[in-house]
């Protein structure tokens, strides 16, 4: 469903790998490509991320499906 893609950081070496939404939350960890470490994704702060970043596509998509939807000369500036 969410093919958007969210960085995570190694928290041994720093190096980011970029996974999608629904990838992290299918999956319980990572192996860093740079370090080896295992990056635990089920804690708190990982989901959290994963739910706000979830809701702001959503919102995102629905503000962009009310703009195409309107006719051409009805659009307002700001």
């Amino acid at each position: 469903m969410f093919n958007e893609e969210i960085d995570i950081p190694c928290p041994e070496c720093g190096h980011e790998a970029s996974k999608t939404v629904d990838w992290v939350k299918a999956n319980d960890e990572l192996s860093c490509r740079r370090c080896g470490s295992v990056i635990e994704l089920e804690n708190e702060k990982h989901l959290l991320i994963i739910e706000h970043v979830t809701q702001s596509i959503t919102k995102l998509r629905r503000s962009l499906a009310k703009f195409r939807k309107e006719p051409r000369g009805a659009r307002r500036l700001r």
